[in-house]
């Protein structure tokens, strides 16, 4: 995984405060720990490595930079290495939240959807709306980090998710029959590597919702599902143009 990658999902948790292994919060604390340097041991095994290397002729300056890089080296590889390992678990962990997420949609009911929509119906409106902006953005933030997690969950050397397969099926199967039948969802968001943004986010979790259609692939499952469903897409569109011809 991509070290890049790594404190990407990292700093993700943290935003969503979602459970983690004690492996990443032990991690994160000794991460810490080296960048404080404050704590006794650790300033006394470091002051002990570096003196052994002076002893075996280099120059204390040169010895201190080469001893505390590798401490905060091997510091971050630790957490990175936390973070890699617990991958699948990470996984269930974030299919968990979006269950326990949907069920807050459900319980909030049928509130504004717009700011406009909202501020005529008074502060009430305002608050479930921006009720609602806040579980939409951390239904992106879930998928974002679903789309991370699988960055190192392919152990075996297989391609990553296309693309365009995850925009269109990273949580969900469901496509509507016609492409432009009035209910072309995901037409609203683009083929990029993060489809949920500005208003799509909340067009998206609402269609989510309604239709219990979530599922969460790993990137093979997502790539052969897109893979099956472009022949059908090609066969609907065609008949559909034949049909206005």
């Amino acid at each position: 995984m991509n070290p890049t990658v790594v404190y990407q999902i990292d700093g993700l948790l943290k935003t969503l405060e979602l459970p983690i292994p004690s492996t990443i919060t032990d991690a994160r604390a000794h991460v810490v720990k080296v960048r404080e340097m404050t704590d006794p041991e650790l300033l006394a095994e470091i002051d002990s490595q570096i003196q052994r290397r002076v002893a075996g002729g280099q120059s204390e300056a040169d010895a201190s930079r080469v001893v505390t890089r590798t401490w905060r080296d091997d510091a971050k590889r630790l957490l990175e290495v936390a973070i890699e390992e617990s991958a699948p678990q990470l996984l269930q962990v974030k299919r968990a939240a979006t269950f326990e997420l949907f069920a807050d949609v459900r319980d909030l009911g049928d509130v504004p959807q717009d700011p406009r929509q909202a501020m005529k119906v008074g502060p009430a409106g305002i608050e479930g709306f921006d009720r609602w902006e806040a579980l939409a953005l951390r239904y992106g933030r879930l998928f974002r980090l679903h789309r991370l997690l699988l960055d190192g969950d392919d152990p075996h050397g297989r391609q990553p998710v296309d693309p365009t397969a995850w925009a269109l099926f990273g949580d969900t199967q469901h496509w509507t029959s016609k492409p432009d039948d009035g209910r072309g969802h995901k037409k609203a968001f683009g083929l990029q590597d993060e489809p949920y943004a500005g208003e799509a986010l909340p067009v998206r979790l609402r269609f989510l919702v309604d239709h219990a259609d979530f599922w969460q692939p790993d990137a093979e499952e997502c790539t052969d599902f897109y893979i099956e469903w472009l022949p059908k897409a090609g066969e609907s569109a065609s008949r559909l143009s034949v049909a206005k011809s």
